[in-house]
């Protein structure tokens, strides 16, 4: 299966973003004047200005965890719960 003209340049961008916020100093390794190359350089700014603060910060959330069991959450994954199923935590009873 061929790899699509999309799929590189976007793999270019994600990879400058990467290499902008870790700030790891790479050069370009795209070929010069190629949507590759300036997907590259757009990413990397991007990344840097992500790294300092700028358009896209990082949300956290935070929490205090309570129940050793749950982690928390209240809600209890065992080994007989699949497919994404939960049930409630009987050690804190669903409080976290």
């Amino acid at each position: 299966m061929a790899v699509s003209k999309v799929f590189m340049i976007c793999n270019a961008y994600e990879s400058g973003i990467g290499h902008g916020y870790k700030s790891t100093g790479v050069i370009n390794p795209h070929r010069g004047n190629t949507d590759e190359y300036e997907a590259f350089e757009i990413g990397y700014v991007k990344g840097i200005k992500n790294r300092n603060g700028g358009e896209c910060k990082m949300k956290t959330i935070e929490f205090k965890e309570v129940c050793k069991e749950c982690k928390g959450t209240g809600l209890y994954v065992g080994t007989t719960e699949r497919c994404g199923a939960t049930v409630v935590c009987q050690t804190c009873k669903g409080t976290g």
